[in-house]
């Protein structure tokens, strides 16, 4: 990072990366578009622990958008190819393009002309939903749906931010935020009862 960027928190630099560079290309070009875009997932910044050690990878200017799943085939290559095109280079003096390994790990990079490779990731909304919950992200879920779950996926789904929800993303976070009372219970019974054991 050059010595006259200041470090800033990774979630708060995601929401002025969609306020003052995403946002208004979706604008000027789908006017009336619904969708869902925030900072979700894996990462120390969407926890908001990152540090400027955590520049060195897998941070940076970076958001998911979540389109209807209808939508979506028919979006999702123009809106990658206008936000190649049209993103600012930079955002508050970090860079908007990444670089990354053959493994997926991606860093910002630097470039002095475009195209921009950028941290837009593109999803369809009930998919991705679906695939993180293992079933109708409108339902309910139930017991067994809250204690077969990976805390690590209720984590990544209810940590971050949401920047812009007309899907009812807030919603699902919401729902999503803490056990049901009984099922809370019965987790920490059984955390005491493995911790009883190793004791």
């Amino acid at each position: 990072m050059p010595d006259n960027i200041k470090f800033i928190p990774g979630l708060q630099l995601s929401r002025l990366f969609y306020r003052d560079a995403v946002q208004p290309i979706l604008s000027r070009h789908w006017l009336g578009l619904r969708y869902s875009a925030g900072l979700l997932g894996p990462g120390s910044d969407v926890q908001g622990f990152d540090t400027a050690q955590s520049m060195d990878h897998d941070w940076g200017p970076r958001l998911w958008l979540l389109l209807p799943d209808e939508d979506f085939d028919a979006l999702s290559a123009q809106i990658d190819e206008a936000l190649r095109a049209e993103l600012p280079l930079q955002v508050q003096g970090f860079s908007t393009h990444f670089a990354g390994h053959a493994d997926g790990t991606r860093w910002m990079q630097p470039i002095s002309v475009g195209p921009v490779n950028h941290g837009v990731k593109r999803l369809p909304y009930r998919k991705t939903l679906s695939g993180w919950l293992h079933g109708d992200p409108d339902q309910p879920l139930r017991v067994i749906d809250w204690l077969t779950l990976p805390e690590q996926i209720l984590l990544e789904v209810t940590s971050g931010e949401v920047f812009h929800d007309d899907l009812g993303l807030s919603n699902l976070r919401e729902r999503l935020r803490y056990y049901p009372h009984e099922v809370w219970l019965y987790v920490l019974a059984a955390q005491w009862s493995r911790i009883g054991q190793e004791e």
